[in-house]
């Protein structure tokens, strides 16, 4: 949060100090004083707003300016400021689509601004774009060898892509270039873990799942955890009505080295990150059924990374732990939604806008966490109770994919905006 304040702090000022800079450099007729002046009283309006994160109100203010000044580099360069900031919030969300958008009417406005680059390669990124993201990287550490955004996002790229050495390499030029981060550090030590530990490993493709495997694993443990991640695969493609583009990629682990590789507690199941769905194998047989449900969570985050990039976090988490309850997931969204209703009673539920802004990954308030999965599961069952079935939420994905905007895809799905349906499900609980 620190670092998305300072960066407000910045793009304002940057906004007050081209509107002070004089009569701007001009591509062609020069301004008349009164539009001028008036540009850059909007340009410090916008300024104020950017600082507020009102960035909407920034963008039509730097827009009025722009059309007073069509010609001013000045005020091209604060429009595209203004897009770029609404570009880093959405990508701040993984709203990738919403980012990518953001990026690109910076760079016509200000097409030789590197960061702006480096911002629609990371959407890009999110989108699967690993080969656009690597060019943007490699393409700005040419110009800038020092660059440490761009080694940022090489390191991250090359992760995604499976190349661990190359990827802790990229992110330890970082470090090497003085950047104080200790969880970066943590995550390039991670990187080299794995990278030692996954090169003596063995590969094996079941058609929906490229598998990598400690060859110290009984094989009947290894073959146990490919049926569940197959049964996974056909529950959730049969559910949601979708496929993936491509087959799943998963590391099998021992115990121990999963906890070392990810950093994960002891009771997590598996987690999925960078692409890659990572397992640990304790004892499948003994735990068959947790292990399923598990599988089925993690594998829907990459169908729904592949089909509808883009999904907000809370909807991604939604729909997990809908597949992870398999036929039980109407009972289950029941019982969640009586315990929340105390929550609620309390003034402790989370708003729409609350879920939208927040990443699963990155709450830290174990309450909050709570709230935020709960929320997630109960909104999704009223869903499924007032409108049925899962043919509707595929819709919603669906309509989802072609135009990122989950207001217009609940639209299309269910007949009233997200916002709209939130508004009942929330005013239900109340009562």
């Amino acid at each position: 949060m620190r670092a998305v304040v300072c960066r407000r702090r910045r793009a304002a000022l940057a906004l007050l100090c081209a509107a002070g800079l004089g009569a701007p450099a001009a591509l062609g007729r020069e301004p008349t004083p009164e539009a001028l002046a008036r540009a850059r009283a909007l340009t410090a309006r916008a300024a104020g707003a950017l600082a507020a994160a009102r960035t909407a109100e920034a963008l039509e203010l730097t827009t009025d300016a722009l059309a007073l000044l069509p010609d001013s580099r000045n005020a091209r360069r604060n429009a595209a400021l203004a897009w770029a900031t609404r570009g880093a919030e959405a990508l701040a969300r993984e709203a990738a689509p919403a980012a990518r958008a953001g990026y690109e009417q910076a760079l016509e406005l200000h097409p030789e601004r590197l960061a702006y680059r480096l911002g629609r390669a990371r959407a890009l990124l999110l989108l699967g774009g690993l080969g656009a993201a690597e060019r943007e990287a490699r393409d700005a550490l040419r110009l800038d060898p020092d660059h440490v955004d761009a080694w940022r996002l090489l390191g991250d790229t090359l992760e995604r892509a499976g190349r661990l050495e190359e990827a802790a390499a990229a992110l330890g030029e970082v470090l090497e270039r003085g950047v104080d981060d200790d969880a970066l550090g943590r995550r390039v030590t991670v990187l080299g873990r794995r990278a030692r530990a996954e090169a003596r490993y063995l590969a094996h493709s079941t058609g929906h799942f490229e598998a990598r495997y400690d060859p110290d694993l009984p094989p009947q443990a290894v073959g146990l955890a490919l049926t569940l991640l197959e049964d996974a695969y056909a529950r959730v493609t049969a559910e949601l009505g979708l496929t993936p583009r491509t087959p799943a990629r998963v590391v099998l682990y021992p115990d121990e080295e999963f906890r070392a590789v990810t950093g994960a507690h002891s009771w997590v199941g598996a987690v999925y990150g960078a692409g890659v769905l990572r397992v640990p194998m304790r004892n499948l047989e003994r735990h068959r059924e947790t292990a399923r449900r598990v599988l089925a969570h993690e594998y829907t985050h990459h169908l729904l990374y592949e089909r509808a990039p883009g999904l907000p976090s809370w909807w991604h988490e939604a729909i997990a732990q809908w597949m992870e309850h398999g036929d039980g997931a109407p009972r289950a969204a029941r019982e969640t939604e009586e315990r929340l209703a105390a929550a609620l009673a309390r003034g402790r539920l989370l708003s729409l806008e609350e879920l939208r802004s927040m990443r699963s990954l990155a709450i830290s308030d174990p309450g909050v966490a709570q709230l935020y999965y709960a929320q997630g599961l109960a909104f999704l069952g009223w869903l499924h109770e007032e409108h049925g079935g899962g043919g509707r939420l595929t819709a919603f994905l669906l309509a989802f994919a072609e135009r990122p905007d989950a207001e217009a895809a609940a639209q299309t799905a269910w007949g009233a905006s997200e916002s709209a349906l939130y508004a009942r499900w929330a005013a239900r609980l109340g009562r």
